[in-house]
């Protein structure tokens, strides 16, 4: 079974995308940073990142915990049943904070392997200052997120794709037909990796005429995608016909 991460990558793939799709668009946002990184572990703060816009808006919208805590790379039932726990509290952000990095940690490891000198710097002092920077760079975020109050009148969260392709794919949310993506990214630009990518999440949703949320199938034709850049609080949206490029086990 192939990623559409590694799917999207290849020339094979970008080629019928270009068929279909056009060329790619190539988008800037006009606006300055609001939240300045703090941290340098990137990558875990655009998983945590995920997780905590999920969080926010399964609250916002009283959408089920469970699915927002189905992790990417392998299933940990202590961490989803963590998750339930907590939320159903009702705690604050900064409980929803500490939650998303612990799952996005889970994830990071699942998919590489336990990371032993990361392991040595949370046992140490450097280790609790980087996670507090960590925790911060969310903090600005999520804060930036609220203040707007995203308004949708069809949202659900979703982890995979329906049909039987052969290629693993999940995504974070769907809102009013539009397929959404977050980025934690300095560089507020749609590049051409991030455009193959997104449409082959838009390829797989029409190709299996919906996705799976919360243990539910849900017919779905997409509009589009929107990717919401969260250092920035802006998103760039784009509306993509109602075909895609055709996806089999053996593409």
């Amino acid at each position: 079974m192939i990623s559409l991460t590694q799917l999207a990558k290849t020339s094979e793939f970008r080629q019928s995308c270009d068929a279909v799709y056009g060329l790619p668009v190539t988008s800037k946002l006009q606006s300055p940073i609001r939240c300045v990184p703090k941290t340098k572990q990137h990558r875990l703060t655009g998983m945590a990142f995920s997780y905590l816009y999920r969080f926010m808006l399964a609250h916002h919208y009283g959408l089920s915990m469970s699915s927002c805590v189905a992790l990417k790379y392998g299933r940990d039932d202590a961490a989803i049943a963590l998750a339930n726990k907590v939320m159903s509290k009702h705690v604050g952000v900064e409980d929803a904070i500490g939650l998303s990095i612990l799952l996005a940690y889970l994830d990071y490891t699942a998919r590489n392997g336990v990371d032993v000198v990361f392991v040595k710097r949370l046992q140490s002092r450097e280790g609790d200052i980087a996670l507090d920077e960590l925790a911060d760079d969310l903090y600005s975020m999520i804060n930036l997120l609220l203040c707007q109050r995203p308004a949708a009148h069809d949202v659900f969260i979703n982890y995979h794709f329906g049909g039987e392709t052969g290629i693993a794919a999940d995504n974070s949310v769907v809102m009013d037909g539009y397929l959404v993506r977050t980025t934690t990214t300095q560089f507020p630009n749609l590049t051409h990796d991030l455009w193959y990518q997104m449409c082959g999440y838009h390829s797989l949703a029409l190709g299996a005429g919906g996705v799976f949320s919360d243990g539910k199938y849900v017919p779905l034709t997409p509009k589009g995608f929107i990717v919401y850049f969260a250092r920035f609080g802006k998103s760039i949206r784009v509306d993509l016909p109602t075909t895609g490029v055709e996806l089999c086990p053996n593409y």
